[in-house]
């Protein structure tokens, strides 16, 4: 059952427990950034960052730990795989984003840091636009502007601070995708290239289904396309902008609920829900 469909109470115990989730996720992004050590690989990190996770209580993933060091932050790679954490070695300066969707207790979450191994003006100027853009994601919404339309100006908004958008390295290109309850059961455990099987599933199916006529399933992205012409539903949304800065990549990921009520990010939201 998706949060929209609940009743009053019910969706609030959720997302208290999804707010309160990401909050866990995002201390153990912090905590693997303040132990990253010069020598250090991609994949080592993601393990570590699997460890910490683990130890925290997840069951599995909507997608396992992705690291990327320097360069490949940009994600300009067009091959899937390419984007998987590698053997690739962590050296002074370099920028770092991580980025996991770990499932804990049937609440599934997507965040994301952009960090850096020593002080980083280009990461720092990077974080202030991102907070700039965090405000202005949610107003968008409430002004009734499709998922297509808020791309669009998310895409011109970064182009207009000299930075690059990096979303064509993402899964259909979007700029945020639908999150749904993550299951406790063997699926939410298997991952394969990197996607959990369980909500990785689901995301993909309501996808598919979206394209057979007559059945009534909204479009699970936000992408610059036709099939992103209408404005998002009510539901959990993880939004993950992505732009080049200066030759690095920066980027944030969390979520974002859309209810009849109220478009806010969830954060925002844990204070009045607990």
């Amino acid at each position: 059952m998706a949060f929209e469909s609940m009743g009053e109470s019910q969706s609030k115990h959720w997302l208290a427990r999804c707010a309160a989730t990401q909050r866990l996720a995002q201390d153990c992004l912090a905590e693997t950034a303040r132990a990253l050590e010069i020598g250090q690989s991609e994949s080592e990190v993601a393990r570590s960052l699997d460890l910490r996770i683990r130890s925290a209580g997840a069951s599995g993933y909507f997608h396992s730990p992705l690291v990327w060091f320097g360069e490949r932050t940009r994600l300009v790679s067009k091959q899937g795989r390419d984007s998987l954490p590698s053997s690739k070695r962590l050296e002074p300066g370099m920028v770092v984003i991580m980025d996991y969707a770990p499932i804990i207790d049937g609440c599934a979450v997507d965040v994301s840091l952009t960090t850096a191994l020593g002080r980083e003006e280009r990461v720092e100027r990077g974080q202030d636009l991102l907070g700039e853009l965090r405000a202005l994601v949610p107003s968008w919404v409430r002004e009734g502007l499709t998922a297509r339309s808020i791309c669009r100006r998310v895409n011109e908004w970064v182009l207009s601070h000299g930075c690059i958008p990096r979303q064509e390295g993402y899964l259909f290109g979007a700029l945020g995708h639908r999150v749904y309850r993550g299951g406790s059961g063997r699926l939410s455990g298997l991952v394969l290239s990197g996607m959990g099987l369980g909500s990785g599933v689901r995301l993909l199916g309501s996808a598919l289904l979206h394209r057979i006529p007559g059945i009534p399933v909204a479009w699970p992205f936000w992408n610059d396309s036709p099939l992103a012409e209408a404005p998002p539903v009510a539901g959990l949304w993880s939004m993950e902008p992505h732009f080049e800065l200066d030759g690095i990549g920066i980027k944030s990921e969390e979520l974002l609920v859309i209810a009849q009520d109220r478009v806010d990010w969830l954060a925002d939201l844990e204070f009045q829900l607990s």
